[in-house]
């Protein structure tokens, strides 16, 4: 009879698994867990410096007009405060100092622009994240946002929340950027569970504008225990996220 007793609370355990991690936007939101989709493998032949110039020159003019187009967007739901990061982005993604560094990787290491890209990410970024002012390491997250961006528009990715359909979910990913936030604004958003991210991150204070609820700082355990079609219960008042598997 011990024995029984002891399965059958075993079982209870793997059915129902609770994490906690840091709330950053109040709100209790329950629904099945969205995963974003997973990159493909996109490995570009570098093709000399010219046509590799002209790639980036060309997707990051449409990260300028996508950041602008998002800023209208955001201040008319929510008003300049909440825009104002979006005039941030579009300012960085113009910045000459940025583009001369993705610039001389391509012609001095001839590497294709997605390599160069990156690695004038670390170049911009890498001070920042040894900084001891919380808010300056913070702004490392930016750089990676409008990186990414640029990534997404050199290699024509889809949207990776696109397969969603109109039912409520909650949003799980390692980090979520503000503009992937403001791009899901005709899905049902329950909440929202990051790994990265922090209270004073723009993508938390957009959920707080939005009244979403978050929770950051999901330890690594609980990427392991996520199953396709689980449900998940946010807390966002208390930062304590529980995965029901059904059964």
């Amino acid at each position: 009879m011990d024995k029984e007793h002891q399965r059958s609370n075993k079982k209870k355990t793997k059915s129902d698994v609770t994490f906690r991690g840091v709330a950053v936007s109040k709100g209790v939101g329950v629904g099945t867990l969205i995963l974003r989709k997973k990159e493909a493998e996109n490995r570009h032949t570098f093709a000399g410096a010219p046509e590799e110039i002209r790639r980036f020159d060309s997707a990051i003019a449409d990260v300028i007009t996508s950041y602008h187009i998002l800023y209208e967007d955001t201040q008319a739901q929510l008003g300049e405060d909440a825009a104002a990061i979006f005039f941030a982005y579009q300012r960085m993604a113009e910045d000459e100092v940025y583009r001369d560094s993705v610039y001389r990787w391509i012609r001095e290491k001839e590497l294709c622009a997605e390599e160069a890209v990156l690695l004038a990410l670390d170049e911009f970024a890498k001070p920042l994240l040894q900084s001891e002012d919380p808010y300056l390491r913070e702004r490392a997250s930016d750089i990676r946002e409008v990186t990414g961006s640029v990534q997404k528009y050199l290699t024509t990715e889809d949207d990776s929340f696109a397969f969603w359909d109109d039912a409520p979910g909650v949003l799980w990913a390692e980090e979520l950027f503000p503009t992937e936030f403001m791009r899901l604004k005709n899905k049902k958003i329950a909440a929202i569970v990051t790994a990265k991210g922090s209270y004073t991150a723009h993508v938390s204070i957009l959920a707080r504008e939005k009244k979403v609820p978050m929770v950051v700082g999901m330890p690594s355990a609980f990427a392991s225990e996520i199953r396709d079609g689980c449900i998940a219960v946010v807390d966002g008042n208390t930062g304590e996220v529980t995965l029901h598997f059904g059964g």
